[in-house]
């Protein structure tokens, strides 16, 4: 009798595969738990994505608009530049060329006062 007894559940073992199946179901249960906030961290994730993708957008615009505007300056700048050399070359070669002449009239004035005292 003792061998049909111990192949029969006992109460304490049905009790504790009752346990066993209940944890299971609650692990089951955290585990579906997690996964939710799971994919509520991704949606989040996405959005905080396209958030970051409008900002950095955002940023490499107004950074490509202060290229340009810096980039149309110092073509302007360059042409101001080249005109305002072209000025100042014609102005030094009107000063080497008055130079010369009051040089050369200097010179002749030079000349004249010392044949005049012979």
């Amino acid at each position: 009798m003792s061998d049909t007894t111990s192949n029969r559940p006992t109460v304490d073992q049905s009790d504790q595969r009752e346990d066993e199946l209940s944890a299971i179901e609650r692990v089951g249960v955290l585990l579906d738990e997690w996964r939710a906030k799971t994919d509520e961290l991704l949606v989040k994730l996405d959005l905080a994505d396209l958030d970051i993708r409008d900002q950095v957008r955002s940023q490499l615009a107004s950074t490509q608009n202060a290229y340009l505007a810096a980039r149309s300056r110092l073509s302007d700048t360059r042409s101001d530049a080249d005109a305002n050399l072209g000025a100042i070359r014609l102005g030094l070669d009107q000063l080497l060329r008055d130079l010369r002449a009051a040089y050369d009239a200097g010179a002749d004035a030079l000349r004249r006062g010392s044949s005049e005292h012979q």
